[in-house]
């Protein structure tokens, strides 16, 4: 069967991602600074509208949406550049964004994915069969990307059930600010966004090497 498809470079949609993807970690280590500031401070007026943690969760509301959309893009650009490659029995590029909507699925199948295109993109594995890739180990840093943004979200989930609402209590009840358990109960929402930044980091590196390897891999194949 002919290969239909053709190569483009993932560049610029890369060097964008990678842009938001540091601009949430920023915003998400001075969302987590201001939290603990209010907590202490102003306990009352935690989630009011005019408060700086408030517009601060406002932005990294905007920039995750926009990095979701530009994530499922790179996805689907970077997928079709290893067919274009001549990978074989991977993904197709529709799949590789349909599976992020996928109930259940979406727990292993866009790691699935991202596993095929980084192997693939290998400018040292030479597609002649198209399925070399097949036998190069799994990455790392794919794996620890993945790992940790399923624990931010698992974290986030024991957060909702176990501690929101006593949480929720504390911020809009100024008394309690003088109990020593507010940072207990504070502290286990704060500090949930840790697995998230560092699995961001391990975001960047992938989209990264990516990027850099498929460029190679075009330009030797040319």
């Amino acid at each position: 069967m002919t290969n239909t498809h053709t190569f483009r470079p993932i560049g610029r949609i890369s060097k964008w991602l990678i842009n938001w993807s540091i601009a949430s970690i920023a915003l998400t280590v001075i969302y987590v600074v201001s939290a603990f500031i209010l907590l202490y401070l102003f306990v009352d007026v935690y989630h009011a509208p005019n408060s700086f943690t408030f517009w601060v969760a406002q932005v990294m509301l905007v920039i995750h949406i926009v990095s979701g959309i530009m994530t499922l893009f790179w996805f689907y650009r970077a997928n079709k550049n290893i067919h274009a490659f001549g990978a074989k029995e991977v993904t197709s590029p529709a799949m590789s964004v349909i599976w992020w909507f996928i109930p259940i699925a979406f727990f292993w199948k866009p790691y699935s994915v991202a596993q095929q295109i980084w192997k693939a993109s290998n400018p040292e594995v030479k597609l002649i069969e198209g399925t070399e890739s097949r036998k190069v180990p799994e990455s790392n840093i794919v794996r620890v990307w993945w790992i940790l943004g399923i624990l931010a979200i698992l974290l986030r989930v024991l957060a909702d059930v176990l501690f929101i609402p006593a949480f929720g209590q504390s911020l809009f009840t100024p008394h309690y600010v003088e109990e020593p358990n507010v940072l207990y109960k504070g502290f286990p929402i704060l500090i949930m966004d840790i697995p998230a930044i560092i699995s961001t980091v391990y975001f960047i590196r992938m989209i990264k090497k990516v990027s850099e390897w498929q460029g190679h891999k075009a330009g030797a194949k040319s």
